[in-house]
């Protein structure tokens, strides 16, 4: 059967493409909440996933701009695609931010809540 309206299926693709790197992000980071042994290799794991999502993102953004007729709304493929890729965003984020501290989460936390009770005695002061 002849076509007159070619159909895009690329979308598809490449959203699964980016929502398996989500996929693949979620479990790396879980591990690494888990069991943070050999942070340094697996947080480099976790970016080359982060940049193999932005890689699919690109690409899907690209496509968008290259298409006249889509699967379904462009707005839609758009929102979609920028929410998967900010999740992914956010856990690459995550999974960095140990390697990150140099104070381990107990000493942060105590300072934390150091500078809240002092926060909290000169709000006191100021409201007598």
């Amino acid at each position: 059967m002849i076509r007159f309206i070619p159909r895009e299926t690329k979308f598809f693709e490449l959203l699964a493409e980016l929502s398996s790197a989500m996929n693949e992000g979620a479990r790396l980071l879980r591990g690494i909440l888990e069991d943070p042994h050999d942070l340094e290799a697996r947080v480099e794991q976790m970016q080359a996933i982060e940049h193999r999502g932005d890689k699919a993102i690109h690409a899907i953004m690209t496509k968008l701009n290259q298409t006249f007729i889509t699967p379904f709304d462009r707005e839609d493929i758009h929102h979609l695609a920028s929410s998967l890729d900010d999740v992914l965003d956010y856990m690459n984020t995550a999974a960095t931010r140990p390697r990150r501290r140099r104070r381990s989460w107990r000493e942060s936390s105590c300072c934390r809540a150091k500078s809240w009770r002092a926060a909290f005695r000169c709000w006191r002061k100021m409201a007598r």
